[in-house]
């Protein structure tokens, strides 16, 4: 089983690969509780784009919030109370993510930490996973089929099962995301 460092307060940086971007994420836990905050710059389909975004995660890394914040003043808040199970930023079921555990924020390296984190992982173990998808610069949230494959105790291969993108995803001690082949390297 792969284990990481234990987590208490760290601070990273991606640099977008393909095309103008960055990432400044702080990542710390507080009595049980896992807050994910990030800012992104970056392009996607030729439009520039700007966001900040929280995620709460529970002691588990799994996801009881998300809030993105676009500079052009859209926004989107999700809440999940019970595992799957998600409520729009007024409080209204949003049916079409259950099963959705995790969430998936297009900007970012960072969601991927999610998967990795939250399950127990063995090399070659492969897992199948409904995610509540964010794309950008649109704020569309829709849902998506993932497989994580576990190569080494650092390495993963991702596959969005929707389509035919494939990556093997290099990951740190504590799980963090060092190089995403074409799209994310950390700098920080």
């Amino acid at each position: 089983m792969i284990a990481f460092r234990p987590l208490t307060r760290l601070t990273a940086r991606w640099v977008a690969l393909d095309g103008e971007g960055a990432e400044h994420l702080t990542l710390e836990r507080n009595d049980g509780r896992i807050t994910a905050t990030g800012v992104v710059t970056g392009e996607a389909e030729g439009k520039p784009f700007g966001a900040w975004y929280r995620l709460a995660l529970d002691s588990r890394w799994q996801v009881k919030q998300l809030c993105v914040h676009l500079t052009d003043s859209r926004w989107l808040i999700a809440t999940s109370r019970r595992a799957g199970k998600w409520l729009d930023g007024d409080g209204r079921p949003l049916p079409e993510f259950d099963g959705c555990v995790d969430a998936d924020l297009a900007c970012t390296p960072f969601t991927n930490t999610l998967p990795v984190r939250r399950l127990d992982w063995e090399a070659e173990t492969a897992r199948d996973l409904d995610m509540l998808y964010v794309d950008f610069p649109t704020l569309e949230a829709r849902r998506q089929r993932q497989r994580y494959t576990c190569l080494t105790a650092n390495r993963f291969r991702y596959e969005g099962l929707d389509g035919d993108f494939t990556r093997e995803i290099t990951f740190d001690g504590d799980g963090l995301v060092s190089d995403y082949p074409g799209l994310f390297k950390r700098c920080l």
